[in-house]
This record gives structure tokens, C-alpha cells and sequence, in this order.
């Protein structure tokens, strides 16, 4: 359990007041409070085979988003989980381990909105 001015609430739980925006994944818009550890993936992906693996990506339960881009880039993907722990787990045991993910540089969000 947590509080905020006088608020009380659980991690990950939306709630919604004057003051303050929680949004379901944890996060306060206003407050710049950051609950559930967050990382941006940047990724290149075998000449060919990034719609696959961009597909492939968006089946991941701990990507959020994930979306194709131009540039040195292949892929921009935010990644999150419930412990810090979790999270480096997913980006080492699932998202680095796709099939056709050349390279990728992982950016662990240090700071909420």
C-alpha cells in the first residue's frame, strides 16, 4: 500500500482523482512517480524479416508497444514489468532470443513521465 497526500492506493491499481492521473500501468502523469520498472528496447532486425519479428514482438505479454521505424533503427519497443528483476529477464530471455533480432540497445527508464 502507498499514499500521495493523503491518498492510499495499491501498486497498479487505477485510480483517479483531482490532482493526479494513475494510469493502470502504474504511473502518475502529474507527480512524475514511476511504480512498475519501464525500458525502451531499440532494435535492428535481419534484412527482410522485420515485419515478422515485429509481430513476433507484439506477442510478448511484457511489451507494451512496439512499433517500426525509420532510421538506425528497425523497431522501438517499451517493455515493462513488476520488478526490476522481471524485467531484465524479459529483455535477456525473451526479447533478445527472437528469431531474426540482429542487435538491440536497451534504455531501463529511470524516471516516470
Amino acid at each position: 500500500m502507498k499514499s500521495h497526500q493523503g491518498f492510499s492506493f495499491k501498486e497498479n491499481e487505477w485510480i483517479g482523482c483531482t490532482e493526479l492521473l494513475f494510469t493502470p500501468r502504474g504511473r502518475f502523469s502529474e507527480v512524475g512517480i514511476q511504480t512498475m520498472p519501464l525500458a525502451i528496447a531499440l532494435i535492428n532486425a535481419e534484412v527482410g524479416s522485420e515485419d515478422e519479428l515485429l509481430r513476433e514482438l507484439r506477442k510478448l505479454d511484457n511489451v507494451s508497444e512496439a512499433y517500426a521505424v525509420y532510421g538506425v533503427y528497425d523497431i522501438v519497443a517499451k517493455v515493462e514489468a513488476k520488478t526490476m528483476k522481471e524485467l531484465k529477464e524479459v529483455i535477456t530471455s525473451k526479447v533478445r532470443k527472437l528469431k531474426n533480432l540482429r542487435s538491440s540497445l536497451t534504455m531501463m527508464v529511470v524516471e516516470g513521465p
